[in-house]
């Protein structure tokens, strides 16, 4: 009986230190790495440590800075920032309404994270709203899925997922340093649309080619593309208006007044 005991407490004591032994290995990177491998599942780095401590984390809100300097106005994009121990941060700039805050942070459940909402003042009393999230850890192949998740989220399709490499090499052009004033003379439309006959096209059908002479000679209606991209003409009905509709219109305005 005592035999049997022991060998009892033996047995039990063995499946406990393997439970140990097996916890401290899985807790490893490499015994995470080789169950993952074995179970054909991603592999998730060790995720014990404490997350204010990555430069991630203390360096998110220059990181953030250095977006907005660039882009002081509206642009929508997913971008991401690595740093040398395996620490990223992602900035989701102005999600759709549709877009909610828990579902974002919800892709990031196995990971140790920190999650924010940034606003970005603009106009005079206007704002923008970016959510800014730090991971802690993480493998390339894990922000390849991540950001394949989060284009999911933000555009309703991880179809060609595209993330944006932070910090960007330039500020953004939202007004051109050209002078766009262009002032173009009557002789010069007249070269460009009657002499030289400028091909148009109707997207209706594009087997079909028009100039402007064209239009006007069949009475085509509608809105022509140049098939040389730069003009867009819109060709309207002439409306006949008989001197009894100009005199209610007339006295209609006049009341108006």
């Amino acid at each position: 009986m005592k035999s049997a005991n022991r060998k009892r407490k033996i047995l039990l004591g063995s499946v406990l230190v393997l439970i140990i032994a097996g916890f401290v290995i899985w807790k490893t990177d490499t015994g995470r790495r080789y169950t993952a491998k074995v179970l054909d599942v991603e592999f998730i780095p060790n995720q014990y440590f404490d997350l204010q401590n990555t430069n991630a984390f203390l360096q998110k809100d220059s990181v953030y800075k250095d977006f907005r300097n660039k882009c002081p106005f509206h642009y929508q994009m997913l971008g991401v920032q690595k740093f040398a121990d395996s620490s990223f941060v992602f900035i989701l700039s102005e999600p759709a309404d549709y877009v909610v805050f828990d579902s974002i942070a919800a892709v990031f459940h196995q990971f140790n994270i920190h999650a924010e909402i940034k606003t970005h003042p603009v106009g005079y009393d206007g704002w923008m709203k970016d959510v800014v999230i730090c991971v802690g850890r993480a493998t390339s192949g894990n922000i390849d899925n991540l950001s394949k998740k989060l284009n999911e989220i933000l555009y309703l399709s991880d179809y060609k997922s595209f993330t944006e490499k932070l910090p960007l090499d330039t500020s953004r052009i939202y007004f051109s340093k050209e002078m766009l004033n262009y002032r173009i003379s009557l002789a010069e439309i007249n070269q460009w649309f009657i002499k030289d006959k400028e091909v148009f096209l109707d997207l209706s059908d594009t087997s079909k080619t028009f100039s402007i002479p064209d239009i006007f000679q069949n009475k085509k209606n509608g809105v022509f593309y140049s098939k040389a991209p730069g003009f867009v003409i819109w060709s309207l009905k002439k409306i006949r208006i008989s001197p009894r509709s100009k005199a209610i219109s007339a006295s209609l305005y006049w009341m108006r007044i």
